[in-house]
């Protein structure tokens, strides 16, 4: 996981860590925190601020993210 700083961000959920790598980078290059969790319930339980935006694998291992 990749923290940010107080401000909200936008959380990366996603099981393929150079996809979170890329887009933090992304993020990060236009100054735009991000905050990046390998599963899905680790951004549930984040202590962060509510998110201002969220990207979201569709399919995280066994999970399907549409019924959690």
């Amino acid at each position: 996981m990749t923290r940010a700083g107080s401000k909200s961000a936008v959380f990366i959920v996603d099981d393929d860590p150079h996809f979170c790598a890329l887009c933090t980078g992304q993020l990060s290059e236009r100054e735009i925190p991000a905050v990046s969790f390998g599963t899905l319930e680790g951004a549930l339980g984040a202590s962060s601020p509510s998110p201002a935006a969220i990207i979201l694998d569709w399919q995280l291992g066994q999970v399907d993210s549409l019924e959690e």
